[in-house]
């Protein structure tokens, strides 16, 4: 038996699913269970995924003592999906369509004989025909659930579920009956509530049904990856080309990719080139050129060019597969706030069998009203109890914010940061890479004298295209981005530290800084020396000055948007960088930063951080370099640029798929929107169930004359769900700021 891994640091996890929950109270007690087995440090189910994950301090624990634990609790065991036909079998309903609509066709019966006022020989033995396939069919599961959580001496939803229905059940079944065997009077002591029976299961299952929908939701974004992922490949092994199980190919073999298939593994290009779309990973629209020595990623499509490459990476260890396990670990945990709903559920079901009790008996004997109100009143209490709104309040509303940070390219690594996020108050941002593009790019072309910008940078193209310098491929870019043709010069000579000489069409090309240039007694006018953080590169040809081209690393265009949203919402941006003042004091007048931190080490980077925590700020950091990561670890909320290294990646709590901090913007606001909602959520249970079980109980009857059917507590309790699960699903339409 396998279980899916994580990644492994200071402690080891693993994760599997837990099948036969039904409520918050479940989720507890599934996780004492696994709470209690060997080396297990923390231990997270979650009700909608049914998924767990435990955290090990130690070796982890033998299958079958977790197979038992489950067991001894009356849940059950299941390894996490791993492939797409898994995962359809995983979201199998638990109540099929044919299930609802029987049961609601036979409710509908019930409930239009019972309400059309006619009386007829008969009559209730045809109600009776009419439940009991709904209650012994179509709701079966509800019963067995009940059934399986009593002898294991616990009580959750299913067990109120079951007592409400099967005591109207059961009280009209006697009364059925009796009308054959007594008199009229003794048959009125059990009351015929037959539509109550089936108005609660019926309304149930509707949940429930819901439930199924919620829960394929939620893993349709894993389903996705996985289907991303090619169950085969075909690989070069003794010099012929088969085709083997992804699982069975190793780091180090060559694969042949052919055009328009998904690539099956990352890898590195030996032969060929193509066009990549990357769109899965980066998000961005256009394909990448890809050819010798470039990386490929599993998932990624294949342009038309054909590939030969070697496994880099292969099994969990791909890309691919880190982000289906973010998306997992995202999906798969709880936000310190459910822990409120848990604590709650965990005593809520025998306080409210206590309440039950009280009811039926402060009918029977202090009201005097017999069992004709004793009954539907203990029914409605124990049915409008049911706490299916306080189950879903945080879970749904988690559910939906994951999914729709995915959806914006924002990864949260657990519902715990989703929470987090909300608090931040400032926020440290790394500059190369992540306020700017992270390489050089020509930013200025000032040619003198008025001179033909484009002769200016074809000279310089012909001479850099003969160089390896950053600023050489800075120029080459950006003369191919425009497709202007240059012509090669000749002779290059490259000047370490200083510039390069070449000749083209018989003058002499010098190309470099200011005191390159000067040797030769070429004047540089004073205006081409402007203080702007560029990087100017002097061009001359003979004895005659031809003008500059300035480059630099370019603010990402974001980065501005990003920070004026920051700074609207009350956060203090501040950059952290290891780059010297001067540079990041540009970048930082640029974008509109409130301060700048330089020339800071990667650990001091982490001891800025400490420092501003320990003076109570809530702060994040975004970085996507190895020397960002101390910073990220250290951080309350870690944002990596997706494009940087995998070090800043796994030390991230928020990873931004769309490069450039607009990400961290929408994670803020998603968050404060996020645990808005759940706060809603909880309030609307909690008030559901303060108000409608003293009025299920009969407190305003003394008054008003008033009473709670059953039929009227089932629909309350179902309502009370769906206000909580259409309340999550309104985050479906949060909308990025950079489009609001």
């Amino acid at each position: 038996m396998a279980h899916a891994r994580l990644d492994q640091h200071e402690q080891s996890q693993i994760r599997f699913r837990v099948e036969g929950m039904h409520c918050a109270g479940c989720v507890n007690s599934a996780e004492k269970a696994l709470a209690a087995l060997p080396n297990v440090s923390a231990v997270q189910v979650n009700l909608v995924t049914e998924e767990a994950r435990l955290e090990l301090l130690g070796a982890e624990p033998a299958p079958d003592e977790i197979i038992a634990a489950l067991e001894k609790a009356g849940y059950a065991y299941a390894p996490l999906v791993t492939d797409s036909a898994e995962a359809d079998r995983a979201n199998e309903p638990t109540v099929s369509n044919t299930q609802l609509i029987v049961a609601w066709l036979l409710a509908i019966a019930v409930m239009t004989l019972t309400m059309s006022g006619i009386k007829f020989q008969g009559r209730n033995w045809i109600l009776l025909g009419l439940s009991a396939p709904l209650m012994f069919w179509c709701a079966g599961s509800v019963f067995f659930s009940a059934w399986q959580s009593a002898r294991y001496g616990r009580a959750n939803m299913d067990t109120l579920i079951t007592l409400g229905s099967g005591v109207a059940f059961g009280s009209s079944v006697v009364g059925t009956v009796l009308t054959l065997v007594s008199t009229a009077e003794q048959s009125t002591l059990f009351p015929v509530h037959y539509e109550a029976a089936v108005m609660i299961l019926a309304f149930i299952l509707l949940g429930r049904r819901l439930e199924d929908r919620a829960r394929k939701r939620s893993s349709a974004a894993i389903d996705k990856l996985i289907a991303l992922r090619p169950g085969s490949a075909v690989v070069v092994r003794d010099a012929v080309e088969v085709t083997a199980d992804i699982g069975e190919i190793e780091m180090g073999e060559m694969i042949i990719i052919r055009p328009g298939e998904r690539i099956p593994l990352d890898a590195k290009i030996l032969e060929g080139s193509s066009y990549i779309d990357e769109s899965m990973l980066t998000g961005e629209p256009l394909p990448v050129e890809k050819s010798k020595d470039g990386e490929i990623y599993a998932g990624t499509l294949n342009g038309n060019g054909s590939l030969r490459a070697v496994v880099t990476t292969a099994g969990d260890a791909t890309r691919l597969q880190q982000i289906i396990g973010l998306v997992r670990d995202a999906q798969g945990t709880r936000a310190p706030i459910a822990r409120l709903a848990d604590q709650v559920a965990a005593v809520f079901v025998p306080i409210v069998l206590g309440i039950a009790v009280v009811t039926f008996v402060t009918w029977m004997i202090l009201g005097g009203a017999g069992l004709n109100q004793a009954i539907p009143a203990t029914v409605s209490v124990l049915v409008i109890a049911c706490p299916c709104a306080l189950g879903l309040a945080t879970p749904t509303a988690i559910l939906v914010a994951m999914g729709k940070g995915a959806e914006l390219g924002v990864l949260f690594r657990d519902g715990a940061i989703l929470e987090s996020t909300q608090n931040l108050d400032t926020l440290l941002m790394d500059k190369t890479g992540t306020l700017t593009e992270g390489y050089p790019q020509v930013t200025r072309v000032l040619p003198a004298n008025d001179a033909d910008e484009t002769v200016l940078i074809r000279t310089a193209a012909a001479v850099e295209s003969h160089s390896e310098h950053p600023l050489a491929e800075a120029i080459l870019r950006y003369i191919q981005e425009r497709q202007i043709k240059f012509s090669q010069a000749s002779n290059f000579q490259s000047m370490t530290g200083q510039g390069a000489i070449a000749d083209l069409d018989g003058d002499e090309i010098r190309l470099g800084n200011k005191s390159f240039l000067q040797q030769s007694d070429i004047a540089i006018p004073s205006d081409f020396f402007p203080d702007s953080g560029e990087t100017p590169v002097f061009i001359s040809q003979g004895n005659q000055f031809l003008g500059a081209i300035f480059i630099a690393d370019a603010v990402r265009p974001a980065s501005i948007v990003a920070i004026r949203a920051l700074h609207n919402m009350g956060i203090e941006a501040i950059m952290l960088t290891g780059d010297v003042r001067s540079a990041a004091e540009k970048v930082a007048e640029k974008v509109g930063l409130d301060r700048v931190i330089a020339q800071a080490m990667p650990e001091q980077k982490g001891e800025h951080v400490r420092k501003l925590t320990e003076n109570g700020r809530h702060v994040g950091m975004v970085g996507d370099g190895i020397n960002d990561a101390p910073a990220l670890a250290m951080a309350d909320v870690g944002f990596a640029i997706s494009s940087g290294t995998d070090i800043a990646v796994e030390a991230a709590d928020v990873t931004l798929m769309r490069n450039d901090v607009q990400g961290v913007v929408d994670s803020i606001r998603l968050s404060r929107r996020t645990m808005r909602t759940i706060r809603q959520n909880l309030f609307f249970a909690f008030l559901y169930n303060v108000l409608g079980i003293p009025l299920a109980a009969g407190v305003l009857y003394p008054v008003y004359g008033l009473l709670l059917p059953p039929m009227y507590a089932a629909a309350a309790m179902a309502t009370s769900s769906l206000c909580v699960v259409f309340n999550s699903l309104q985050l479906r339409r949060f909308q990025s700021a950079a489009t609001d």
